[in-house]
């Protein structure tokens, strides 16, 4: 990769490289929820891929161009998913405990996760990148309420969807 800044153009939404690596743990997500045994089930994170391989296979960026063709590291693949699957078990546990309770998912990516663990009734806040959480208001997702970072933490409310 050369030092200029590539960008991807996503939906409309001009994505920078920090956010675009939220696609590898996107991509982990889906490939391992194809798998024979999956780890993780995550349908979301295969029908986001899906639309994305369209726009990603067009990529001149060689990350890029690997996720859309599904070229991942078998190991890094299951390291994700094992991570997010015990994520997935401690908010189940809190969920348990406080079932109308509220969820903070800080630096969300494109995770799914409200919809692996939601009861009907927990809030999440989505918390990320603007042009991550643009990308979310394209798909909105019930009761999660998107927040995007700002300069210096600040942060700014994009959208609720109840």
């Amino acid at each position: 990769m050369n030092n200029k800044k590539e960008d991807t153009k996503l939906l409309n939404i001009k994505v920078g490289d920090v956010a675009a690596t939220s696609f590898v743990t996107l991509y982990c997500h889906a490939i391992e929820s194809q798998s024979k045994n999956p780890i993780l089930n995550d349908p979301k994170a295969v029908e986001i891929t899906h639309e994305l391989n369209k726009i990603l296979s067009k990529s001149r960026n060689k990350l890029e161009k690997n996720l859309a063709e599904g070229k991942m590291d078998k190991q890094l693949v299951v390291h994700v998913a094992i991570r997010a699957k015990q994520y997935d078990k401690y908010v189940g546990k809190f969920i348990e405990s406080s079932p109308e309770g509220v969820v903070v998912n800080i630096g969300c990516g494109l995770d799914s996760r409200f919809l692996r663990v939601d009861n009907g009734k927990v809030i999440f806040y989505n918390l990320d990148l603007p042009e991550v959480t643009e990308i979310w208001l394209k798909k909105p997702l019930k009761r999660i309420v998107n927040y995007k970072m700002q300069h210096r933490g600040h942060l700014s409310k994009d959208a609720t969807n109840t």
